[in-house]
């Protein structure tokens, strides 16, 4: 059996702030990997990123979102809610970094 499986070691690894480079990324890793699990299950071809509607790729990304804030609650985040104002902040000091 071939593979392409690989183990990551974790153990000394820091939680990186969430960029949008880090959330594009992860999201399109795990678009990727249910591309191959639904073509193999269903031995056809599906769209490539690049071809999905936006709304799509949004979606992916917004999940992405997501998963990064359960590991990081996961791994000790706090939780607050922030005002209009200062997501706004937020969102823009996660777009510099």
């Amino acid at each position: 059996m071939v593979t392409n499986a690989i183990q990551i070691d974790y153990r000394m690894a820091k939680m990186p702030h969430p960029t949008n480079d880090l959330i594009e990324s992860c999201a399109l890793v795990a678009f990727k990997t249910m591309k191959e699990r639904v073509e193999i299950h269903t031995d056809t071809e599906s769209a490539e990123w690049d071809e999905l509607h936006s709304w799509l790729q949004e979606a992916w990304v917004e999940a992405a979102k997501h998963m990064f804030g359960v590991i990081a609650m996961h791994g000790g985040a706090s939780i607050k809610k922030l005002d209009d104002e200062n997501m706004k902040r937020k969102l823009d000091e996660n777009d510099n970094q």
